[in-house]
């Protein structure tokens, strides 16, 4: 890896594979499509490539040149986890800077890690949780390039509702058909796209503190 990054200077960050270790059973409602909010890289393949734009590494395990991290400024501190908040993205904001500059991430499937996954990270309620925060970071991220602003938030507000009106119905229709890994993969987007909304409206709203509602809404939503 130190030696492709010597020869090829377009390449800002090489990755590696995160494999997934298991400290409990792994659920059994969990679908293998969404181990990649667990920072596994299965997603990703096992051969040598360039990631193409929609393909980002994890957090887990990626070495940044170092020129690049200070040329780019290096992580947007607001997000990731902030106290009991569970704001995301910082890796992936920083590997959309990346590539804006015209640098490349290079996939290297056989420098691998093993990533530890305790047992309370994958309880339903955490994991759905883990799905909402995840709306709110994406939100956070896509807000830098809405022009005009307010016109692009309405858009996407109504169109997060038909989503998330889509996945309930979805959600429905598989418990119908005792498909509960299916139910979870919807209910998990239904999370994200209200904590996408919700960050949105707020937005629109003027009152962009995120915090303080998000950890009142966990508090209230997903109590047992």
């Amino acid at each position: 890896s130190r030696a492709y990054l010597k020869s090829n200077e377009e390449v800002g960050i090489i990755a590696g594979s995160s494999i997934l270790l298991w400290e409990t059973q792994r659920p059994k409602w969990l679908p293998i499509e969404l181990e990649g909010y667990l920072s596994s890289t299965t997603h990703l393949g096992t051969e040598e490539k360039i990631l193409d734009i929609n393909e980002f590494p994890v957090g887990t395990n990626f070495s940044i040149r170092k020129i690049v991290f200070a040329d780019l400024g290096g992580f947007n501190i607001s997000l990731g986890r902030i106290g009991k908040n569970l704001l995301s993205g910082e890796e992936t904001e920083f590997c959309q800077g990346l590539r804006s500059a015209g640098k490349h991430i290079y996939f290297a499937p056989d420098a691998k890690v093993q990533h530890r996954i305790p047992g309370n990270r994958v309880r339903a309620k955490t994991f759905l949780m883990r799905a909402y925060w995840q709306g709110i970071s994406d939100a956070i991220i896509s807000e830098k390039n809405f022009t005009p602003i307010k016109q692009k938030l309405l858009k996407e507000i109504v169109l997060l509702i038909y989503q998330i009106a889509l996945d309930a119905i979805k959600a429905l229709l598989n418990s119908f058909l005792l498909d509960f890994k299916k139910v979870f993969y919807h209910l998990f987007f239904l999370f994200e796209r209200v904590g996408c909304l919700s960050e949105y409206s707020r937005n629109l709203l003027n009152s962009h503190s995120p915090g303080k509602e998000q950890q009142e809404f966990d508090d209230s939503l997903l109590t047992s």
